[in-house]
């Protein structure tokens, strides 16, 4: 027990300590749901190397040879520690211009080396016996290395919460997350306000603009968006938006998406459903007009005509001959009407 507490008390090991602190801060901070368990089983894994190297290192460095059987375990130890710094390093100058968390990604890990690397750096440069000084810079160097590792590791692929909001008894969060592949994922959550359960709303795996959550408490809805685009909406009726919008006088109207059979209950349906919305400029207070589209297109927009006072859908696709050719959905205004079979008007 001694030797334990002489451990932990040991100037080397607070960087170790200071990484545990990291990782209970990753699991305990974030909900469960936002943890990629496959990549924090692999932080857990090279932190745990790291204090396995801290262990051997506290055992042998004052010896003046180290056995067979050390050099055999450190070896790889130092290799593998190597690597995957060199790795890591090189993904994060090769990505960090072209990601939209890099540069706070990169600044983190630079300054956190330099505040955690106080203590190995101490070791590789303090005053020792000339017998004894080389085996002390190799089990620094060692040191440093998997602290490099271990940290450029924890600070890009901890989950980073970009924007939060509360409405009722429910809290929304946008976390923005990196893959093993580097690969950077959006999520919207909802959860319970006071507790880690949360559900998983949206997922893109494109940057579409810094994120943005609009609450509306007179609708009791709330709204993602990506740059000058809405993603998504939370409420009554959950839905997703086609890239399409229109202003019409002092209105927005928008093309909402799902997979729904109706526009009250919650199921699931063969084919896409799409409705359009009525919101304020801001994206709030949004209605549903009773007119839908129950056929799936890969291409639709909204056209708003000023004179007529009235909102047209369309679709469009191109012929053999590479010409455009135009299909009018539906109008609405003051006298809705469809053009199509899979158009209906709802009664209000």
């Amino acid at each position: 027990m001694k030797k334990v507490i002489e451990f932990i008390k040991w100037p080397l090991t607070f960087p170790v300590w200071a990484m545990v602190a990291l990782y209970l801060f990753w699991i305990l901070s974030v909900p469960i749901e936002f943890v990629d368990l496959e990549a924090y089983i692999l932080g857990v894994i090279i932190l745990c190397i790291y204090l396995v190297a801290t262990i051997l290192i506290k055992t042998f460095y004052k010896r003046e040879y180290l056995s067979i059987g050390l050099w055999i375990l450190l070896v790889p130890l130092m290799l593998v520690s190597t690597l995957v710094t060199l790795w890591f390093v090189f993904e994060s100058i090769k990505y960090f211009d072209l990601l939209s968390r890099g540069n706070r990604e990169f600044t983190s890990y630079v300054l956190g080396m330099l505040v955690l690397s106080i203590y190995p750096a101490k070791m590789l440069f303090r005053k020792n016996d000339a017998k004894n000084r080389m085996m002390q810079f190799l089990l620094g160097l060692n040191i440093l290395l998997f602290l490099s590792g271990n940290l450029l590791y924890y600070v890009f692929f901890h989950p980073a919460t970009l924007e939060k909001a509360i409405l009722g008894n429910y809290r929304y969060v946008v976390a923005d997350e990196f893959d093993l592949d580097f690969h950077s994922h959006l999520r919207f959550y909802k959860c319970e306000r006071w507790s880690y359960s949360c559900e998983t709303l949206y997922t893109s795996n494109w940057f579409l603009g810094e994120p943005k959550i609009i609450v509306d408490e007179k609708e009791n809805e709330v709204s993602l968006m990506g740059g000058e685009r809405i993603l998504y909406t939370d409420g009554k009726i959950r839905r997703t938006y086609r890239n399409t919008e229109e202003q019409l006088n002092n209105k927005l109207y928008l093309v909402a998406e799902n997979y729904k059979c109706n526009n009250v209950e919650y199921l699931e349906c063969e084919t896409d459903v799409y409705t359009l919305y009525e919101c304020n400029l801001d994206y709030r207070s949004c209605t549903f007009l009773p007119i839908r589209y129950t056929k799936y297109e890969n291409y639709l927009y909204l056209e708003a005509d000023q004179e007529k006072n009235e909102i047209r859908l369309m679709t469009y696709f191109y012929d053999k001959n590479g010409e455009e050719q135009i299909t009018h959905i539906f109008t609405y205004g003051e006298n809705p009407q469809c053009y199509v079979e899979d158009c209906e008007i709802l009664d209000e």
